[in-house]
């Protein structure tokens, strides 16, 4: 179940990345491209709090272990 969780919470994250880039004039649907202009645009210029690109990646590596690594256990010390 945790696993469903961090997938769903990720996708929300995503998405809202995917639509603020769309507001920007940027058409992206990539995982990697989103992330990589989520931070170039809104992080390093200040646009948005670093932190919440820091939690874009965090989400993302969460969500490739409980999609694609069934063996490895999401536990809240890893959320």
């Amino acid at each position: 179940m945790a696993g469903f969780t961090v997938s769903r919470a990720y996708y929300a994250m995503f998405y809202v990345a995917e639509t603020l880039l769309a507001e920007q004039g940027l058409d992206l649907s990539k995982h990697s491209a989103v992330i990589s202009k989520f931070g170039q645009v809104f992080a390093r210029q200040s646009l948005m709090d670093a932190k919440f690109y820091r939690m874009l990646i965090d989400a993302q590596e969460r969500r490739l272990i409980g999609d694609y690594r069934a063996t490895e256990e999401l536990t809240s010390t890893k959320l």
